[in-house]
């Protein structure tokens, strides 16, 4: 068997992502785009003046430390791939060339993207007005506790908050912890809606709610199903909707409206919501007539065939109707001002304490970005920057991740994105990162 038959299909463009120039990568898990960064990496090497004009980001301390051993391995000539070891006697002629320290492999720029804007803040403590003397609390969970049992207990008047959450602080306690952590996500929208009249906060949510239903039908229902399962279902609901009486400008009548798949959740779906119904009585529109049993049948049957397709209305069975939100709109205000004082509470801590959690540090660094320039931080050039599983990123890293694009694209250096397919393009974030890979294509990145 020849070389040409051994090699990948997309050879040439794996070989064209190795050369100079900015490049995303988007390639499903296990198609080797760990070794393609690896020898990204390895290439770029070649043509910088210090080694730590590379830096290579990921999102976890242990995918940061694999990508180390990789390189490291390499680099003392233990890879076994040829076109690595080729690399790699190139960069040690540059690196004697270039009179780089002998140590240079124990200290090449690889960490999580966490840990850099943790750099960068503690080497600028009055621009990310962290202070210089500060710890990093990595599991601040007693500290986020704390900040929720004071919240709660200082807004404990707030009777009509606390009777919807049932009294149950238990609960609500595990909720905002949930949400604490992730502040940096919700806090420009909770200050939005804190900012809005009555009308345009019903408008928001109502939006919201629309456009969540709408996501759930057309990219995660929808698509389960083929052309003709959809036309037998609408066939059915039609049926059990006239036995009914409904109208037939209903809403519930065609599968590119949610009211049909609530209908159909309804239909299938026991009570609890949590498992799918085993028989079907006559309740739902199938009338014990020839017809509705052979209506009925033929449900049951499609049921039986696509079982692990309509399991996805078990997930769907606790989305709201944007019809059944109104109940909460007198809550909006006052759950957005105890959010508020959580936060203050935490921060008040954060300063007594000097400690800072991981997503005050990404926040603090993004200021950071906007007010100076990378390498004035590092006290180094940074030429090339190379990103790993983007996919994993939250909204906060998006827009640190940006800000480095735009050093990159002013001066003109590159940066190499590695994601896995498909990006979870089911929910905000997904579609925020998706806008992103467009952007990153528009201002010149090559896909």
């Amino acid at each position: 068997m020849d070389n040409l038959t051994q090699q990948p299909s997309d050879h040439q463009t794996r070989k064209k992502a190795l050369g100079q120039g900015s490049f995303i990568v988007q390639a499903p898990a296990g198609s080797g785009k760990t070794s393609l960064l690896v020898k990204k990496f390895l290439n770029r090497l070649l043509e910088v003046k210090s080694p730590k004009e590379v830096l290579a980001l990921t999102f976890t301390n242990k995918a940061a430390a694999e990508m180390a051993q990789r390189l490291k391995e390499a680099l003392e000539g233990k890879s076994k791939d040829n076109e690595i070891k080729k690399i790699v006697e190139k960069i040690s002629k540059h690196a004697l060339k270039s009179k780089w320290d002998e140590g240079y492999i124990d200290s090449l720029m690889i960490m999580t993207i966490d840990k850099l804007a943790l750099r960068l803040i503690k080497q600028t403590p009055i621009l990310s007005s962290s202070g210089v003397n500060f710890l990093t609390d990595e599991d601040p969970d007693d500290l986020y506790r704390e900040a929720i049992r004071e919240t709660i207990t200082s807004n404990a008047e707030n009777h009509l908050l606390f009777k919807y959450f049932d009294y149950d602080y238990h609960k609500l306690t595990e909720q905002l912890l949930a949400l604490i952590s992730k502040r940096d996500q919700w806090l420009p929208i909770v200050s939005g809606l804190l900012r809005s009249d009555k009308n345009n906060i019903e408008e928001i949510y109502e939006t919201y709610y629309a456009n969540e239903l709408n996501i759930w039908v057309e990219e995660k229902i929808k698509p389960k199903f083929t052309n003709e399962d959809l036309k037998e279902l609408e066939i059915i609901v039609n049926y059990s909707a006239d036995i009914k009486n409904i109208d037939h400008k209903d809403k519930l009548r065609s599968p590119i409206n949610y009211e049909f798949w609530f209908y159909i959740r309804d239909l299938l779906l026991t009570k609890s919501g949590k498992q799918i119904r085993k028989k079907i009585d006559t309740s739902g529109g199938f009338p014990a007539t020839n017809e509705g049993k052979e209506i009925k049948e033929r449900l049951l049957k499609l049921k039986e065939l696509k079982i692990n397709k309509f399991n996805i209305l078990i997930d769907f069975f606790n989305v709201i109707d944007k019809k059944n939100i109104v109940d909460i709109y007198p809550l909006i205000t006052p759950f957005c001002l105890l959010l508020i004082d959580m936060v203050t509470k935490l921060n008040e801590k954060f300063k007594e304490r000097r400690i800072i959690d991981f997503t005050q540090i990404m926040g603090n660094a993004v200021e950071v970005l906007r007010d100076t320039h990378l390498p004035l931080i590092l006290d180094q050039n940074i030429s090339h920057i190379l990103v790993d599983e983007f996919q994993d990123t939250n909204e906060s890293q998006l827009i640190f991740i940006e800000l480095l694009l735009r050093i990159l694209l002013v001066t003109q250096k590159n940066l190499f994105l590695l994601s896995v397919i498909p990006c979870n393009q089911f929910t905000d974030l997904g579609k925020l990162k998706l806008k992103y890979l467009v952007e990153f294509k528009r201002v010149g990145l090559v896909i």
